[in-house]
């Protein structure tokens, strides 16, 4: 499960009602529709198509960030959104696939469906970590160790990145244990 800070751009009536919003506005203005998009490569060639003038460099660079975002977000994810009119921290998980489509003002629009957490955190309950939400940056992963804890622990549930694998021997256990009995029951 990866953690992402996602800034959104909200008022203050929409940052108390934020439980009430389905779905995340993802920061990949104006590009269109990127669910085709199977590579990087694929990326870079949308975006030279888009942007003729670019210096290559700054498409590669564009392409990359856009890509990794793209293509890493997945479902169950946790979304951190820093709430600035409030300066708390609301936590959801990613719970649909990416969907793309155009507003009433012919804006493309990125979203990602959302089930939010119940309970909405005030910047200092994070601590010292409470600077992974500092960032301008309008996306990007946690990768600081203590700062994924610190968000983890709000979590309603506890995250234990081993519980698929306990799953897979439970599975080969039971599996054993019916092929024991069966051998047993052949003989008998």
């Amino acid at each position: 499960m990866t953690i992402w800070v996602l800034h959104e751009p909200l008022t203050l009536e929409e940052e108390k009602n934020i439980h009430e919003r389905t779905h995340l506005t993802l920061p990949f203005d104006n590009l269109p529709d990127l669910s085709q998009i199977r590579s990087q490569q694929e990326c870079q060639q949308l975006l030279k198509a888009l942007y003729p003038y670019y210096p290559p460099e700054s498409i590669a660079l564009r392409a990359d960030r856009i890509w990794s975002q793209f293509s890493n977000l997945q479902l169950d994810d946790t979304i951190a959104v820093p709430l600035i009119h409030t300066g708390k921290v609301a936590l959801a998980k990613i719970s649909g696939a990416y969907m793309y489509q155009v507003d009433g003002n012919k804006q493309d629009v990125h979203h990602l469906p959302v089930t939010w957490y119940p309970k909405i955190y005030l910047l200092q309950d994070f601590g010292r970590n409470r600077d992974v939400f500092a960032s301008t940056t309008p996306l990007y992963t946690v990768n600081d160790g203590q700062a994924k804890r610190a968000i983890r622990e709000k979590l309603p549930y506890r995250y234990n990145k081993f519980v698929k694998l306990k799953w897979i021997w439970a599975i080969i256990i039971a599996l054993a244990a019916i092929r024991t009995t069966m051998h047993l029951l052949g003989k008998g």
